[in-house]
């Protein structure tokens, strides 16, 4: 459900950012969800505990200030690239996290992670052998 969330997201800032710059897009789509993650609090309240909010304040907003800085570079690539392109570079960051887990800590990887790494590096492989061939053609 989140994959098809996600690509309705991705093609419609592309239709977006055609017309919008990617700072206040971005603004616009974290004000959303700090909205709807608000009104959520109504429906699943969280329990009374005694938190140290402190620590929570400066994570989050630290998590904030990352997110935001990385959604809008995202924002850029999508104007720039379309939504497609923008979305098979987005996947392979969690194969190279798996990549890179798998070999600084020995990470053991399953066939089915395996096979996810090798689509996503040569989905990447493949967009970048289109240009060359785009640009080789007359």
């Amino acid at each position: 459900g989140s994959g098809v969330v996600y690509a309705f997201y991705k093609v419609l800032a592309q239709k977006c950012l055609e017309k919008f710059h990617p700072v206040p897009f971005t603004w616009i789509s974290f004000t959303c969800t700090l909205l709807l993650s608000g009104v959520s609090l109504l429906f699943w309240p969280l329990p009374n505990t005694q938190l140290d909010w402190t620590p929570l304040w400066i994570g989050s907003i630290f998590s904030g200030l990352v997110s935001f800085m990385g959604h809008t570079f995202n924002n850029v690539g999508i104007r720039m690239i379309g939504a497609t392109k923008a979305s098979i570079i987005g996947a392979s960051s969690p194969a190279l996290t798996a990549l890179v887990a798998w070999t600084t800590i020995s990470e053991t990887l399953n066939l089915i992670q395996s096979l996810g790494i090798g689509i996503v590096t040569l989905g990447i492989a493949l967009l970048s052998g289109e240009s060359f061939v785009r640009r080789r053609s007359p």
